[in-house]
């Protein structure tokens, strides 16, 4: 019967060469193998290997990857991924992402679903999502309706016909054509 200090240097082993394969299902394979044996993850890890799993993370968030998808993917928690992707020197990514459009291309954007494009189609073009795409059309909107609304503001009143007593008609009989 092996001792615990065996079992754990097993685990350890385990957990080391799935992080030199950069496997992540292996990694949390392994990692959730041992989560019995160890006290804490950090217990598994010191410096050289610390910091090649941090690469390994690293390149996966740099390739589109959230700390959050890491973690479940890793069977690590999402603070200690944030820790060793901050000591690998990876930048922290913000949230969302603004496109570049210029306002030229957010009118153009605009005219094109008008005519009937959709908005995910525009956003999938645009390099962007749906909702974006559609505040980024608020504006254009927002003028355009002003506009409109101005413009019946400042047209002349329609012209109104004469009393219908003064034109013959009478309103308590109905209309006959002859």
């Amino acid at each position: 019967m092996k001792t615990a200090a065996e079992v754990r240097e097993e685990h350890r082993v385990r957990i080391r060469q799935a992080i030199e394969t950069g496997d992540l299902a292996a990694i949390k394979a392994a990692t959730l193998a041992a989560r019995g044996e160890l006290s804490t993850l950090q217990d598994v890890l010191a410096g050289r290997d610390r910091d090649a799993f941090g690469e390994v993370l690293s390149r996966a968030y740099a390739g589109g990857a959230s700390e959050r998808g890491l973690a479940f993917q890793s069977g690590w928690s999402a603070g200690e991924v944030r820790r060793l992707l901050l000591r690998a020197g990876t930048p922290k990514r913000t949230q969302g992402r603004v496109p570049a459009l210029t306002e030229a291309d957010v009118v153009e954007l605009y005219e094109r679903w008008l005519r009937g494009e959709t908005l995910r189609e525009l956003a999938a073009e645009a390099g962007c999502v749906a909702s974006t795409l559609h505040r980024q059309f608020a504006p254009i909107r927002d003028k355009r309706f002003r506009a409109a609304q101005q413009a019946k503001a400042d047209a002349p009143p329609a012209r109104l016909s004469a009393s219908p007593v003064a034109d013959g008609r009478d309103f308590h009989r109905p209309v006959t054509n002859g």
